[in-house]
C-alpha cells in the first residue's frame, strides 16, 4: 500500500502516477502494515518551461473608456506552466501597446502600468508575448471614446454633420464653379487685352495711314503745283515760240542782205543750185518753236515742218563770210 500525502492508495506491483501540479510531496510504502526501508520518500516537483498557451494576463477582455480623464492600466501577466503551474522566475515576458516600444516584465510581478492620457480618442491594442508569440487572449483592443451627449445635443449633433456633410458636398461643386468663373474670367482677361492690342494697333495704322494720306496730299499738291507751273510754261513757250515764229515771218532783209544772198547763189555751181532748189520750202510752212542752241554766227531752233519736227538755223547777221560758212 502507499499513502501520497497521507492518502493511501492500494496498489499492485505496477504501480504508477503522473504528477502536474508542482509542490512538496511525501510518499509511504508500507507491506503488510509496515513501512519498508527508508520510506517515508519526500520530493518535490518543480514547474516545467513557460508556456504561451497557458499564460494568462489582465485585463482579461477589452475595455471602452471615456476621455473625461486619464486611465491608469495595470497590466500584468500570470506565467504558467504546460500544466497550468504557476512559475514565479520566468523570462522572455513583455508588452506592446500601440506604436510604443515593447517593454520586458519580470519576476517577481510581471507588470507594466500605462497612462492614457485625458482628452485621448481612438484605439489601440495590447500585445502580451512570450518570446515574441502572443500569449493566450492576446492582444487585446483598447477604444477611448467621448463620453454621450447630453439630451438635446444629439439633434444638434446630427444637424451640424448634416450641415458638414452638405459643406463636404457642396465645396467641390462650389470649387469647380470659381474654377471655372476663374478660367472665364482669365479668359476674358485674355480676350480684352488682345481686343486692346488690336484696337491699338489699328490705331497705329490709321495714324500711319492718316500720315501716308497727308504725304500723299502734299505730293499731289506738289504735283498740281508743278502740272500748273509746267502748263503756265508751256504757255509763256508758245507764246514766245510764236512771237518769235511770228517776229521771223515778218522779217524782211536789207537790199545789203539780198545783194549778198544773191552773189552767194551766183556763185554756187549750177549742181548745188539745183540742189537747193529742189529742197527750199516757203517760209510759211516752217513753224518755229523753242530756241535749242545759240553760236557766233547763228541760231538754232526747233521747228516743225508738215508735222515732222525739224532744225531751223538763221544767221544773225547776214555777209559774205557768213554765207561762206552757212554753205
Amino acid at each position: 500500500m502507499c499513502s501520497l500525502n497521507g492518502t493511501e492508495v492500494v496498489v499492485d506491483a505496477d504501480f504508477a502516477k503522473t504528477l502536474t501540479k508542482t509542490g512538496s510531496y511525501k510518499l509511504g510504502v508500507t507491506y503488510a502494515g509496515a513501512a519498508i526501508a527508508n520510506a517515508p520518500f519526500h520530493f518535490q516537483v518543480l514547474p516545467a518551461s513557460p508556456s504561451a498557451l497557458l499564460s494568462k494576463h489582465l485585463p482579461k477582455v477589452g475595455a471602452s473608456l471615456e476621455n473625461t480623464e486619464a486611465h491608469v492600466l495595470d497590466l500584468r501577466v500570470f506565467p504558467s506552466d504546460e500544466f497550468g503551474n504557476t512559475i514565479t522566475e520566468a523570462t522572455g515576458y513583455s508588452i506592446t501597446v500601440g506604436e510604443h516600444p515593447p517593454v520586458l516584465i519580470s519576476a517577481p510581478d510581471f507588470d507594466h502600468t500605462h497612462t492614457v492620457p485625458i482628452g485621448f480618442l481612438g484605439a489601440f491594442n495590447i500585445s502580451f508575448k512570450l518570446d515574441g508569440a502572443d500569449i493566450k487572449g492576446s492582444p487585446i483592443g483598447i477604444s477611448v471614446v467621448a463620453p454621450p451627449l447630453p439630451p438635446g445635443q444629439e439633434l444638434l449633433l446630427v444637424v451640424v454633420a448634416a450641415v458638414g456633410g452638405l459643406l463636404v458636398l457642396f465645396m467641390p461643386l462650389f470649387a469647380l464653379y470659381r474654377r471655372k468663373k476663374k478660367r472665364e474670367t482669365k479668359n476674358l482677361m485674355a480676350e480684352s487685352k488682345e481686343v486692346k492690342r488690336q484696337k491699338s494697333l489699328l490705331r497705329k495704322d490709321n495714324d500711319k495711314l492718316g500720315s501716308q494720306k497727308v504725304l500723299l496730299q502734299v505730293r499731289t499738291d506738289e504735283m498740281k503745283q508743278q502740272k500748273d507751273k509746267a502748263e503756265l510754261q508751256k504757255k509763256a513757250l508758245q507764246v514766245q515760240n510764236k512771237v518769235l515764229h511770228d517776229s521771223l515771218r515778218q522779217k524782211k532783209h536789207s537790199d545789203t542782205e539780198l545783194k549778198v544772198m544773191k552773189r552767194a547763189m551766183d556763185e554756187m555751181k549750177q549742181e548745188r543750185i539745183d540742189e537747193l532748189r529742189s529742197v527750199l520750202v516757203p517760209s510759211a510752212e516752217v513753224k518755229i518753236e523753242t530756241l535749242l542752241g545759240q553760236g557766233g554766227m547763228g541760231k538754232v531752233h526747233l521747228g516743225e515742218f508738215k508735222g515732222q519736227k525739224v532744225a531751223v538755223k538763221s544767221l544773225l547777221v547776214i555777209n559774205e563770210e557768213n554765207c561762206k560758212r552757212f554753205r
